[in-house]
């Protein structure tokens, strides 16, 4: 039996398409609310030391990856118009914030299958002078025993360095002044690196006293690797466009 060529492509195409469908961005934002699940309005007095988001995501207070070994319960708050999660009552010795990610303390966002993230949106950044901070504050992520950091650089500047790449310079959402939030959001901060866990940390920077940063978790947007399915769709879409091409000649 015969087909057309016509026909052939269309069902290939609509067989990709339904592929690319299959795989749709998955996204949740503590100030907007989408996609919180049993993470919305969480706050210390549930003590819960983890939740999970309505599109996958389970947020924990870890350290190195082992449940519960800080101690200290996931907590949300609110600064000029901004929504995060922290960590609130961490037996830290460090005289971190409350409700915020520092020095000592760690929240690891995990996933049940390796996903390419898109975005992440970390918020409550500043620089020196603000909200008492004495130093430039930094995040730091860690995947697959990689580190990338977030550096703040001004007012509504901050530098993204994912393992010893050079940094790439973000501009805030939101300013790391006393007016704002301190809100950056990383693009592609992986690169094509598939995920199933991120780490959420602090550094100790130099300095007397006061030299930890803290901050905490505003957002994170996902999306599941293509099937192989798909990438082979596409392959036979070009070979039958090629022959397609060849028999007109």
């Amino acid at each position: 039996m015969k087909f057309s060529t016509k026909a052939i492509l269309s069902g290939l195409f609509a067989s990709s398409a339904l592929a690319v469908a299959s795989a749709p961005a998955q996204a949740f934002n503590f100030t907007t609310g989408e996609n919180v699940g049993a993470c919305a309005g969480i706050s210390y007095t549930d003590g819960l030391d983890t939740c999970t988001t309505a599109d996958g995501f389970t947020l924990t207070v870890t350290q190195d990856g082992e449940d519960g070994s800080l101690g200290g319960f996931l907590s949300t708050k609110t600064v000029n118009g901004v929504t995060a999660l922290g960590v609130f009552g961490d037996p830290s010795p460090n005289e971190g914030t409350l409700e915020e990610i520092d020095f000592g303390e760690e929240i690891t966002a995990t996933l049940e299958t390796a996903q390419i993230i898109k975005y992440i949106d970390l918020a409550f950044l500043f620089q020196p002078g603000e909200f008492g901070d004495v130093v430039f504050e930094v995040a730091q992520l860690t995947v697959n025993g990689l580190i990338g950091t977030l550096a703040i650089t001004g007012d509504n500047t901050a530098a993204w360095s994912f393992d010893g790449s050079d940094p790439v310079e973000l501009i805030a959402l939101s300013e790391s002044t006393e007016e704002g939030s301190g809100l950056y959001r990383i693009l592609n901060p992986f690169g094509d690196l598939a995920v199933d866990a991120i780490a959420f940390s602090s550094v100790e920077l130099a300095g007397d006293s006061f030299r930890f940063s803290d901050y905490s978790l505003a957002g994170i947007q996902a999306a599941d690797v293509p099937e192989p399915g798909l990438m082979l769709g596409l392959g036979v879409v070009g070979s039958a466009l090629y022959a397609a091409r060849r028999r007109r000649a």
